[in-house]
């Protein structure tokens, strides 16, 4: 009998194509770097088979997860729901690490100004906006992770915090812009920018979630098609970087390029946060849609019985306290509580 069921196409094997090209990429990413790159810069000092190999795979897997989430079929906007500690604990490794951005960002202003006659004296105005909203991004992802041990709050009440990481990420690409750099043989930062755009793109549709402002059902594929590519390039250049650190090679690296653990666990972040939602949330079932909070006014939002941003800060003092709770109250929910 003739059915007019939309066929949905599963999101999972991404997931697993990511680990492939990830393990794929890895390697080849080792081998430029060790006998590719100039140290100084990070640009190619000479070529051979594993630059167009290696900028095939990473055009083939960032067109595989672009459009295969928009060719699933899934077009649902829906929210996480329930506690999540690994999610929680990324979400607090998130801020940690924009916390370290923070102390990276101040040592890189203090060594422009001490050089008077230093051409990047320019980049010290983005530096320090970068620096603020690096600060009130830690905030947000500490909030976010509190939300996901259990606690009660309605993270649409802080809409406007989730829109600081995009700006922060605005700043960063502004920063590396002004770099006087070589395009035709850029490698490191080429990678720094493609996941930055990646990341703008893939923040904004994350704020719109969790900050209750949801109009239409067609998010969902944005999260994904944006996410797992920003993962991919933060991922695959972090873990190569800290591997030479650690190695105690960090004189390969480029200087003005260096480890950055905001890159290492916002990768890590994104594709927690996007597993979660494709493995523990039964995506392409309606009982999920809107699950956790669903989209509402920002008068409602102001109306209800969530924790302040005072309660918020005096609970993350008790997360280890807290973490065996029980099952959190959903705020949203008039029945509940």
């Amino acid at each position: 009998m003739p059915t007019n069921r939309k066929r949905v196409l599963s999101l999972k094997p991404l997931v697993w194509f990511f680990a492939l090209f990830f393990v794929i990429c890895v390697p080849i990413r080792v081998y430029q770097m060790l006998n590719l790159l100039e140290a100084e810069n990070g640009f190619y000092k000479r070529t051979d088979f594993t630059v167009p190999l290696l900028s095939a795979l990473l055009v083939l897997v960032s067109l595989m997860m672009v459009v295969w989430p928009i060719l699933s079929g899934q077009n649902k906007s829906y929210k996480l729901s329930g506690k999540r500690p690994l999610l929680a604990y990324c979400s607090f490794f998130l801020s940690i690490g924009l916390a370290v951005n923070i102390y990276q960002t101040v040592i890189n202003i203090s060594q422009i100004l001490d050089l008077t006659s230093s051409p990047e004296r320019k980049m010290v105005w983005v530096l320090v906006v970068q620096s603020i909203f690096a600060f009130f991004s830690a905030l947000y992802f500490i909030i976010f992770g509190l939300r996901f041990l259990g606690k009660k709050i309605n993270l649409t009440r802080y809409g406007y915090l989730a829109l600081s990481p995009v700006l922060w990420a605005i700043t960063r690409l502004l920063q590396r812009f002004m770099r006087k750099i070589n395009y035709a043989r850029v490698s490191e930062l080429m990678l720094e920018l493609i996941m930055l755009a990646f990341l703008m793109l893939f923040i904004i549709a994350f704020a719109r979630i969790h900050s209750g402002v949801i109009t239409d059902n067609t998010i969902n594929w944005k999260l994904f098609s944006f996410g797992l590519p920003c993962a991919f390039f933060a991922l695959l250049y972090s873990v190569t970087r800290f591997g030479f650190w650690i190695a105690g090679q960090g004189s390969l690296l480029d200087t003005k390029s260096p480890p950055e653990l905001c890159d290492l666990v916002l990768g890590m972040f994104i594709l927690v946060y996007l597993i979660s939602h494709i493995y523990f949330n039964n995506i392409g079932s309606k009982s999920d849609e809107h699950a956790d909070f669903p989209a509402i006014s920002r008068k409602d939002s102001v109306e209800d019985d969530s924790l302040s941003l005072h309660d918020v800060i005096r609970h993350f003092d008790q997360i280890i306290d807290d973490t065996d709770a029980g099952e959190p109250i959903d705020p949203t929910d008039e029945n509940k509580g």
